[in-house]
């Protein structure tokens, strides 16, 4: 028997104390819950639970190569944060490993967070040997696990809070304590409003530190603005800045030109262009940046006209256009499909000697690569090197996209040698033209030995990449397949992102799989992302048609906590169902959804 040792360290921000009871002291619960599709299940065979007892736990479907394995548990420290345990049977162990013992140590650090300590040991069978490959494998897949688990732990700070043991927080590193650069006085406002993630709870809390005679400055009203504006509540963000005005708070630029993005992505551009009129008035001066901002989200929003007006007025408001105000109207004019416009815009740039940046020539030939003129745009490629601007991966992917688009995909990967050739680094971008392509024809396979591919090249794959994969499994009906991407990504370290629960509930919903899709919407709730009133709806209707009526009401009650409402489709949905397609059911969801 050949004994082969690895060790890894892995840093988190939770605490020591709260990792050790999350990843290890309440495994067995949180992790079939946060993982369900990794683990379906962890029972106790052997024992009491205590050192010496042996689990078996149950992989879920996300994990097909994978059924069962048992753990042996070897020592437990709860006041020291260590925990030995050894796999002893299992589909995991393959051919040529005897068992593999692991031993955990979770330590402080300095900055209040933790380091997990993890110390590997395969014992092979006879001389057999363990890979390079199979090694990397199993990090990876320790390291994901670390991270989904800090990832539910960061989006539920109040978790394990109440139950931490206080011995815990008399452990000290021994790894002598570092001295921050800059040392800030800790606000208690602004340490808890980081913490609380509902914004109304928030605004409640700012209401009760003024009861109790504090008075806030500007980081406590700028930390609740900002989590307000991402709610996009902003009827009390405007009593918080009339709050501002009066008390004569100085404040920084940055928090308005967050608040004019918010109003754009809000569809409130006047609320952005009243905003910035007034900036002033608040004892803040305005820059290029508050002014470029604006511009973008009048050119976002549609109002174009307004746009080109305040670029010419830019000098009577003291500003002189940069390459990022040039780029905005170049934007502006592309997305109108007036070309030429644009060009007269660039040769303007040209002539008041503001230098053009990579992006001003990258939207312009991404606009050629859309109209399926790649001659030109390598053309404008040329022109862009020659003036000194070297391009940079998106350029490329601009260009393999023009490609794509034209059914050439075979010269579209070739760019990527090209690339290379001209000194310009491969990016997941790249890899991400060529994913959707292959999506989009319904090569879904090839796709997968891309993803492949990129792996052994060592790119580690992103949200944006696996979630192109979700998306095209999901579309060709392959639902059972993107739930395992999900969890590979999950597993590998990758979080998933509101996008990433969207499509996959969607998609379990288009088979009429609705039980499928309520959990991984409980998953996208727990991991605080918010799905839209569409998917919602889809939800809601697949269930009560089921027969899930509890589940049905329990959605209600989540769209009502987010002020979401259900839409008149979906209403006589419900009501159809409910009344087996009575002929007045129009005229009833009509009263109904009015009452509502």
């Amino acid at each position: 028997m050949v004994a082969i040792t690895y060790d890894m360290e892995v840093t988190s921000a939770i605490s020591a104390a709260k990792m050790f009871k999350a990843f290890v002291l309440d495994a067995d619960n949180l992790i079939p819950k946060i993982l369900p599709a990794a683990i379906k299940g962890v029972e106790i065979v052997e024992g009491d639970g205590g050192v010496g007892s042996v689990k078996l736990i149950t992989f879920g479907e996300g994990t097909s190569q994978l059924k069962s394995m048992k753990h042996r548990i070897d020592g437990l420290d709860k006041d020291n944060f260590t925990y030995s345990y050894t796999l002893i049977e299992g589909d995991a162990l393959m051919s040529e490993i005897e068992s593999i013992t692991y031993h955990i140590k979770i330590v402080p650090s300095a900055d209040g967070g933790s380091i997990c300590k993890n110390r590997s040991i395969y014992h092979t069978k006879g001389d057999a040997q363990v890979t390079e490959e199979q090694i990397k494998a199993g990090k990876e897949k320790a390291m994901g696990l670390f991270k989904v688990v800090e990832t539910y732990l960061q989006a539920n700070p109040d978790a394990f809070n109440n139950r931490t043991p206080q011995s815990y927080h008399t452990f000290h590193s021994h790894r002598p304590p570092t001295k921050p650069r800059h040392e800030r006085p800790n606000i208690p406002f602004v340490t808890h409003i980081k913490e609380t993630q509902d914004p109304d709870e928030a605004l409640s809390l700012f209401n009760k530190y003024h009861q109790m005679g504090s008075k806030h400055d500007y980081p406590s009203y700028s930390s609740l603005i900002y989590k307000l504006a991402r709610a996009r509540n902003f009827e009390p963000v405007e009593t918080l800045l009339h709050s501002i005005r009066t008390y004569n708070v100085r404040c920084r630029e940055s928090l308005f030109v967050a608040l004019i993005q918010h109003y754009g992505k809000s569809n409130l551009p006047h609320k952005a262009i009243e905003l910035f009129s007034t900036m002033r008035s608040y004892n803040c001066t305005r820059t290029l940046q508050s002014f470029n901002t604006l511009l973008n989200v009048l050119v976002d929003s549609g109002m174009f006209d307004e746009a080109i007006e305040m670029f010419k007025g830019c000098s009577k408001m003291g500003f002189r256009p940069n390459s990022v105000s040039f780029n905005v109207m170049i934007k502006g004019w592309l997305e109108k499909g007036e070309w030429e416009r644009a060009r007269q815009v660039f040769d303007e740039m040209l002539d008041r000697e503001v230098e053009p940046s990579v992006v001003t020539f990258n939207c312009q030939i991404g606009f050629l690569c859309k109209n399926g003129e790649i001659d030109k745009a390598k053309g404008l490629f040329a022109e862009m090197v020659r003036k000194g601007k070297h391009p940079n991966a998106v350029t490329f992917a601009l260009l393999m996209e023009g490609y794509c688009n034209l059914g050439k995909y075979k010269e579209a990967k070739k760019m990527m040698f090209d690339m290379e050739y001209q000194g310009c680094k491969v990016s997941l971008v790249n890899y991400g033209v060529l994913m959707s392509d292959l999506g989009r024809r319904g090569k879904i396979d090839d796709a997968k030995d891309l993803l492949l591919e990129m792996k052994k090249r060592q790119f580690k794959p992103d949200t944006v990449m696996y979630n192109i994969m979700i998306n095209y499994l999901c579309k060709e009906g392959r639902t059972a397949e993107a739930y395992k991407v999900l969890v590979e990504m999950q597993v590998g370290g990758c979080e998933p992102n509101a996008a990433t629960y969207r499509m996959m509930v969607d998609g379990f919903c288009s088979l009429g799989e609705y039980e499928d899709g309520l959990k991984v919407l409980n998953a996208m709730l727990m991991s605080r992302h918010c799905p839209r009133v569409e998917t919602f709806c889809c939800l809601i209707v697949g269930l009560i048609g089921s027969g899930k009526i509890n589940d049905a009401c329990f959605m209600l009650e989540e769209m009502e906590k987010r002020k979401m409402r259900l839409d008149l489709k979906s209403w006589e949905a419900l009501v159809r169902d409910a009344c087996g397609g009575d002929s007045g059911v129009t005229e009833l969801v009509t009263d109904l959804a009015s009452a509502y």
